[in-house]
């Protein structure tokens, strides 16, 4: 047994959960997009029969990177600060040791410079960026559904209902997550 009744961890079970800690990614990627779902309703940690322990799957951020205005206790999604995955089930845990922080901040330094280049990519401004490449796809995937923009679809917070583009929303999602991140770095200890 991993956990006892009270959820902690004993050194000689988190010893053995090598393969958690070095698979840490669905945990960082679930933390940077603050999404509500994570180790909740939509993502887990789960493993196949005679498998690795896992987290997963990677996907439903409909309510991620600042696009919700909910959270537990006093948790607000929609600000790019303040943990939120950390504090769910076994991630909670494991953050008591001090080897899988420094494994996460590890892991969050070895992916900046891919990070980095991929918020160049969200730089609207920026010669070569998607909005550039595919904006005019982008604008005309909400002609059917051009009352979307604007309008809260789903607990969105003001500062999402009040973008009336596509390209706003790409510069709101840069702009979160590029804090975001920033803040993470700090959060871990991390020098770039």
């Amino acid at each position: 047994m991993l956990i006892d009744t009270h959820c902690h961890l004993s050194k000689n079970d988190y010893d053995n959960l090598d393969q958690v800690v070095k698979n840490i990614d669905g945990y960082l990627i679930e933390e940077l997009g603050k999404n509500t779902d994570a180790m909740l309703l939509s993502t887990y940690l789960y493993q196949d029969r005679g498998g690795k322990l896992c987290f997963g799957p990677v996907w439903d951020f409909d309510i991620a990177t600042g696009n919700s205005n909910y959270g537990p206790g006093n948790v607000l999604t929609c600000c790019p600060q303040d943990l939120f995955v950390a504090g769910r089930n076994w991630i909670k845990y494991l953050l008591e040791y001090d080897e899988f922080k420094q494994l996460v901040g590890e892991k969050l330094l070895k992916y900046q410079t891919a990070f980095e280049e991929s918020l160049e990519e969200l730089d609207v401004d920026k010669p070569g960026s998607l909005y550039d490449r595919y904006g005019e796809t982008f604008e005309r995937n909400f002609v059917r559904f051009n009352e979307l923009l604007g309008h809260s679809s789903y607990r969105q917070p003001k500062d999402v209902i009040k973008l009336k583009t596509n390209k706003e929303h790409i510069e709101f999602l840069h702009d979160w997550l590029s804090a975001r991140n920033e803040f993470l770095l700090d959060t871990y200890k991390i020098g770039k």
